[in-house]
């Protein structure tokens, strides 16, 4: 066979309600060369159920016997692929049928190579959405744009394997998905696919959601949660050997670690001079542009520490 192994990373956990739909779309890919890499993580529900109800070669089973987490999840997961190229896969979406193909077919010599989304509710409703309706979608490249926003969803990407020796393991304090995509643009090798290959399901038990969904059972982080997790995110991207952007990101992460007055102050100069690059893939208006450096800029209050 000529064709590359594609290998996809699906990661599960508790998912019996969307997973054999999900499961099916992979099956019903046109491309032919495929493995499917299932990583259960110590589900409690009746996914282990469903995974091996399945009987195909193409798919390579995997069950942790306690939950790891998702970021490690991905990690062990993709560690198992033996494909050229790899594809993530969340365990509620659903794939066209041609994207595999279509993604190999633009790729060139991208690391990365990432597609647009129709978004979809629990019964797989048309929300009359995509994720280019909510981000500026291109070759994100900027690496300024990556601290605040994202323009890369996991479930959109496929990448070489080639990248996985920049970008793994995944450092603490980042995200595997924005990760690869930081990685693949410090690289330059990021590319856009303007065409929705993914149908991606917003629901309230999401790890990621991208618009508002009931949320009774997500957890609200504090001020100061929010805070760490952002501060540790910048400590990934100024370590990285190859960013191209060093004066900036050790410049942000000095002023961001100490939010004394003079620190503020001297943050938001900071960020109005980038201001550009910081929101570029976003829509955010000026007015909303400034009014989120004002909130950035402000010292977590006290009683949240």
């Amino acid at each position: 066979m000529d064709e590359p192994l594609v290998s996809i990373a699906l990661c599960t956990y508790n998912g019996e309600r969307f997973l054999r739909r999900q499961i099916d779309s992979l099956l019903n890919q046109t491309y032919p060369n495929l493995e499917i890499i299932i990583c259960d993580d110590a589900s409690g529900d009746l996914t282990k159920e469903i995974i091996n109800s399945y009987r195909d070669d193409r798919l390579v089973k995997n069950f942790n016997t306690i939950n790891i987490g998702y970021v490690k999840n991905f990690e062990h997961a993709i560690s198992i692929c033996t494909g050229k190229f790899i594809a993530l896969c969340d365990q509620d979406d659903l794939w066209q049928p041609e994207k595999i193909q279509s993604m190999l077919d633009s790729m060139g010599n991208s690391l990365l190579i990432f597609s647009d989304s129709a978004l979809i509710d629990e019964n797989d409703n048309y929300l009359k959405r995509n994720i280019s309706d909510l981000r500026k979608l291109y070759n994100c490249r900027v690496l300024h744009g990556y601290v605040w926003s994202n323009c890369v969803w996991g479930h959109a990407i496929l990448m070489n394997r080639e990248l996985l020796d920049l970008a793994m393991p995944v450092p603490k304090g980042a995200k595997h998905d924005i990760w690869f995509a930081f990685t693949a643009a410090c690289m330059g090798k990021i590319k856009y696919l303007n065409k929705v290959l993914t149908f991606y399901r917003q629901h309230s038990s999401s790890e990621t959601i991208t618009i508002s969904v009931p949320a009774t059972k997500r957890n609200k982080k504090t001020k100061y949660g929010d805070y760490i997790e952002k501060l540790s995110w910048i400590k990934c991207q100024r370590d990285f050997s190859a960013n191209n952007e060093k004066e900036f990101f050790n410049r942000l992460f000095q002023l961001y670690s100490d939010l004394s007055l003079s620190n503020r102050i001297a943050l938001a100069d900071l960020l109005l001079k980038n201001r550009a690059r910081i929101f570029s893939f976003t829509y955010r208006s000026t007015l909303s542009q400034l009014n989120e450096i004002r909130k950035i800029c402000r010292k977590v209050p006290s009683s949240d520490k």
